[in-house]
């Protein structure tokens, strides 16, 4: 599950949010058919069992310090709900190419205020077969932090905001589309867990459980002017801000002819690009090649390709952008 967009609710949005909540029970008893499910709350991931997945592990209270994963369990697929609620869908396997398609939504509500909405787009198979899903909220797991780097990423943009001492949050899992975003739907899952914040834990929190920019393995300013150049047209609405060399040779690789003349050389480059329309920044690995014009003298830098298996990833705003 590739996270696409994501919502920051501001405190003078939420009543757009929440105009229609007590209407919501109304929903579900003219729908008569839509029993909430559960979200439980654990610090390990909760593992699935003989007879399902064991929650005898969840727990409701949880510090900075601990790990936090969601386990979402309704009762029906979400192609089922949205069956029996009438909803349109198209399902999208190619999430990463459009920012604008979701098909649920999930909602943090922080003593009874809500504060995030994050939208997403399952897969396929998840859509029409599963009844459960993993959420990582907090997570010290580098590979999980970078799978699930939009919720990872928003979650931390939210505990940051927060002050100091016990908060009381609530999630939900809703199906919410393009077409009803602005309607009244039915919560299909909700839980609710304890977070107390320390100032002694968010040093731990933000070295740890943040996702962070990745460590270069060439420093060159004249070759990252270079990369970000040719880095303008790469994505649609985006514009490249910072370029990390992070090539694992740490140096270019050269191409030869039958002849062992240098052709060319390419090089791997990160680059973090802001979305400024969905006010997100996201870092994408490129590999990017200079021509050998001979005598030692190449051509500009040229974007070529995505590489996969680098840094592929959203990232805080605040990290190019850090707050005084």
């Amino acid at each position: 599950m590739k996270p696409l967009l994501h919502i920051i609710i501001l405190i003078f949005l939420i009543p757009v949010y929440l105009s229609g909540q007590a209407d919501r029970t109304n929903v579900v008893q003219r729908t008569g058919k839509l029993p909430a499910g559960t979200i439980w709350f654990s610090p390990d991931k909760l593992m699935m069992g003989k007879s399902g997945i064991d929650t005898s592990k969840a727990l409701t209270n949880f510090t900075l310090a601990d790990n936090l994963y969601a386990v979402v369990i309704v009762n029906k697929t979400l192609k089922a709900y949205y069956d029996e609620l009438d909803y349109s869908y198209q399902l999208n396997d190619n999430p990463e190419k459009e920012f604008n398609r979701f098909n649920y939504a999930l909602r943090f509500y922080v003593d009874d205020a809500l504060m995030l909405q994050w939208l997403d787009n399952m897969n396929t198979k998840d859509f029409e077969f599963a009844t459960s899903y993993f959420f990582p909220l907090i997570t010290d797991n580098k590979q999980i932090q970078s799978e699930y780097s939009s919720l990872v990423t928003d979650f931390e943009e939210m505990i940051l905001k927060l002050s100091e001492g016990e908060h009381s949050f609530r999630m939900e899992l809703l199906p919410i589309n393009g077409e009803n975003i602005k309607t009244d739907v039915p919560v299909l899952a909700k839980g609710r867990f304890t977070l107390t914040i320390k100032e002694s834990d968010l040093k731990t929190f933000e070295s740890s459980k943040t996702i962070t920019l990745p460590e270069a393995t060439l420093k060159s300013s004249g070759l990252e002017k270079q990369i970000l150049l040719a880095s303008k047209a790469v994505y649609e609405n985006a514009e490249p801000v910072k370029a990390i060399i992070t090539d694992v040779k740490g140096d270019w690789t050269y191409s030869r002819d039958a002849h062992d003349l240098i052709t060319g050389r390419q090089i791997v480059a990160s680059v973090v690009y802001v979305f400024p329309l969905k006010e997100i920044c996201y870092i994408k690995s490129g590999q990017y090649y200079q021509s050998h014009q001979g005598n030692g003298m190449y051509d500009d830098v040229l974007f070529v390709k995505e590489v996969p298996g680098y840094f592929n990833y959203e990232i805080n705003c605040d990290l190019i952008n850090p707050k005084e």
